[in-house]
């Protein structure tokens, strides 16, 4: 809850850093608002090649066209470097 708040207090622009990126939903719905109200949104995570938990992976590879669709901007490490810290 704490999270979706401050999603939807975002003014100036969203930065997520996070391994393990399964986004929700109701995540979902609060970034296409704020991509909506022209806040630049940037995601870092993982690519499949660099993660070894192909579950978490799984809901974030569902969602990816969907956010560049929105404009949000994606990065990921690929196979040879590992992201893991959570910010």
């Amino acid at each position: 809850d704490h999270l979706m708040c401050l999603l939807r207090k975002a003014r100036c622009r969203i930065v997520i850093e996070s391994p393990y990126f399964f986004p929700t939903r109701k995540f979902d719905d609060a970034i296409i608002n704020r991509r909506q109200a022209r806040i630049p949104v940037v995601i870092l995570t993982n690519s499949m090649a660099s993660n070894n938990k192909l579950l978490a992976q799984a809901g974030y590879e569902c969602r990816k066209a969907s956010y560049l669709k929105q404009g949000v901007k994606l990065f990921e490490f690929d196979e040879h470097a590992c992201l893991h810290t959570k910010c």
